[in-house]
């Protein structure tokens, strides 16, 4: 009789413990966009300030590079703190902050699209013409020069590649914050927790 209880014992802790892994998997995602969601349109913010008031562009970057890491650092380490027991590693932290760096660089691509092509055109249309003088002084003329201005171009106005390059620069940008915000925000797993459970 003993025996039966004490595997229904086990059997009960691995179900809460099933169901307890289950929810926390199954939250990753909304976590990851609501958290990326929020580095997107703070972002978006700062660049669209810094296009409005271009002599504050250095310190609107500074600022918005500290508060991107910082709220890199606090989604991450609320999503590690549910992890109590197990722990939550270096590489889930990371792969959280990518999680997250993908939604905001859809939120970023989609700005850039909007802000381009209607917003700031005259702005993207100035900056748009002192790459082509810059690469004019590089010495590269002719149809070389010509297909990288058609493609410079579309990376700026064109909707795909400019969602494309939002969410690449996102994911880079952000992963590489993600390799030093991750060392601080793992957790390792609360010994303690396990031996009052046992």
């Amino acid at each position: 009789m003993y025996v039966i209880s004490a595997v229904a014992t086990d059997v009960k802790c691995e179900i809460k413990q099933l169901k307890y892994t289950i929810m926390k998997q199954s939250t990753f995602w909304r976590e990851a966009s609501r958290g990326g969601a929020i580095v997107g349109l703070v972002g978006v913010a700062f660049s669209a300030i810094s296009l409005l008031l271009p002599k504050t562009a250095g310190i609107l970057g500074f600022v918005n590079v500290a508060l991107t890491i910082y709220l890199l650092f606090w989604f991450t380490r609320s999503r590690a703190l549910q992890f109590q027991q197990e722990g939550f590693s270096y590489g889930q932290a990371l792969g959280f902050i990518v999680a997250m760096s993908l939604f905001a660089g859809i939120i970023a691509g989609a700005y850039q699209i909007v802000a381009s092509n209607w917003l700031f055109t005259a702005q993207y249309e100035q900056v748009y013409e002192q790459v082509l003088a810059a690469f004019a002084q590089t010495g590269i003329s002719g149809e070389q020069a010509e297909s990288i201005a058609s493609m410079y171009r579309s990376m700026i106005f064109s909707p795909l590649p400019a969602l494309f390059w939002g969410i690449f620069g996102s994911v880079i940008g952000n992963g590489f914050y993600g390799l030093f915000v991750a060392i601080a925000a793992k957790r390792e797993p609360d010994l303690f927790d396990e031996a009052d459970e046992e």
